[in-house]
Order: structure tokens, then sequence, then C-alpha cells
């Protein structure tokens, strides 16, 4: 019993993306090395982050978060300049021109895709981030025993996969908005503090609703 809710509190939380990428993302490898890029850059972010040792107070919690947040938005940012850069433009199309080799099906340039682009990349950003948030805490829900409890909602793994899936939703609507600003005339430094403060302003309030 204790694998079937494991298993099904993941297809709450990755059973939407599971989806996207079967159905738009898997037949073209293009947008698979492209979610694969995403995965591997906010890696970096989380590995960066974890560099320095926390001393468990409250107050080193919260320049945690504000860091975590300021190199997510750095390895998008850096994820967007790369994608879009002639070289990366180049290989890509290659790898596209390969995989149509023996077909009159015509591979459309990056140039015409910035939508889907920019939505492969959030999957690949919202997936990963949804990882790191959920398994340590669906880990404890295999069994035998499940540990740290005391006291607390019979629904604390429901409300936490719901709230992992809203999250990778909410990655891909950011990565979407980012994408889309950095192709219009906007101030760099305006685009920047406004993708912070929405995700400092949407991890206060999960913080919020996880101590509630």
């Amino acid at each position: 019993m204790a694998y079937l809710e494991f298993f099904g509190y993941c297809l709450i939380a990755f059973g939407p993306s599971l989806a996207m990428f079967c159905l738009v993302i898997a037949k073209d490898p293009i947008r698979i090395i492209i979610m694969i890029s995403a995965y591997m850059f906010l890696l970096v972010s989380f590995a960066i982050i974890i560099i320095h040792p926390m001393d468990g107070s409250r107050t080193t919690e919260r320049i945690s978060t504000v860091w975590c947040h300021f190199f997510h938005t750095v390895s998008r940012i850096i994820s967007l300049s790369i994608l879009q850069s002639s070289k990366a433009e180049k290989g890509l199309q290659k790898v596209a021109e390969v995989g149509q080799t023996g077909s009159n099906e015509i591979q459309p340039k990056l140039d015409n895709n910035r939508m889907q682009l920019s939505f492969v990349s959030g999957v690949g950003f919202g997936v990963m981030s949804g990882a790191f948030s959920l398994i340590n805490i669906l880990a404890d829900a295999t069994g035998p025993g499940t540990v740290g409890l005391n006291g607390g909602s019979n629904y604390f793994f429901l409300c936490a996969s719901l709230t992992t899936l809203a999250f990778i939703l909410l990655h891909i609507c950011w990565t979407i908005i980012l994408f889309k600003s950095c192709d219009n005339d906007i101030s760099e430094s305006f685009k920047t503090i406004c993708r912070i403060d929405s995700n400092g302003i949407s991890t206060f309030i999960d913080h919020i609703i996880g101590g509630a």
C-alpha cells in the first residue's frame, strides 16, 4: 500500500508534465536536447547553492532562499542566451537534419519556434525543481513507518504533491514569460527584478502554507 501511495503521489505531481513530454517533446530530438539542457542548468544552480553549508538558523534559510531564486533566474537567462546563439542553433539544426534523413518533412528553424523552445525549457526547469522538492518527502511514504509527521495532517503528502504540480506549471509560465520578454525591447534590469520578485512572492506563500 505504501508503494501504491508513493507512485500515486508521483503521478499527481509529475503526471501532467509526463503527458506534456509524451505528446509534445518525445517525438522531436531537438526538444529532448533542450529539455535536458534545462535540467543541467538547474542542477548547476543547485550545486552552486549547496556549496555553502547552512547553520540551520532562520536567517540563513531566508538568505539561502534569496540566493536560490537569484541563481535560478541567472541559469534561465544563461540558458536562453546559449540557445539563442548562432552556434547552438546550427548544431541543433544539424541534429534535426540527421533525424529527418530520408524524409520529405521539413524541420522548421528555431527562430520560428521561440514559444516551443521556452515551453520545453520550462518543462525541464519545472520537472527538475519538482524532483528536488518532492522526492525526499515521498521517500518517507514508502514505509515501513512515516517519520517526522507527529500530529501532522493526513493530507500532508497530497498537499506536497499538489504544491509541486503547481510549481512545475509556474516554472513553465515563468520561463515562457522570461523568454518572451527577452525577445522584446524591455529593460534587462526590469525583467530580472520582476522574475526574482515573482519567484520570491510565490515561495514566500509556499513557506506560509507549509508552516501553517
